[in-house]
């Protein structure tokens, strides 16, 4: 079972996604693991992106995610209630 107290729910993921095709600075995403994903962006370099889904995304748990993700460049936290 999912932990979506982390993790976003997949409406959001699927949000998230639509977005990023719809993008005109995007010109492809992979994902590279769940909920982790690389953005390529025309004319820029790519980026890795981690999506979460924490009600308050705090030090501890910025500090958890960066030593899990090290090469992780942009964390989205999104939910209903982050909007």
């Amino acid at each position: 079972m999912v932990d979506y107290s982390r993790c976003p729910r997949p409406e959001s993921v699927a949000y998230f996604c639509d977005a990023m095709l719809n993008h005109d600075k995007v010109s492809d995403y992979i994902e590279l693991d769940a909920y982790y994903y690389r953005i390529k962006r025309e004319g820029m370099s790519s980026i890795k992106v981690l999506l979460t889904n924490y009600y308050t995304l705090g030090y501890a748990e910025l500090r958890d995610l960066i030593e899990e993700y090290s090469d992780c460049n942009c964390i989205v936290n999104m939910s209903n209630w982050n909007m």
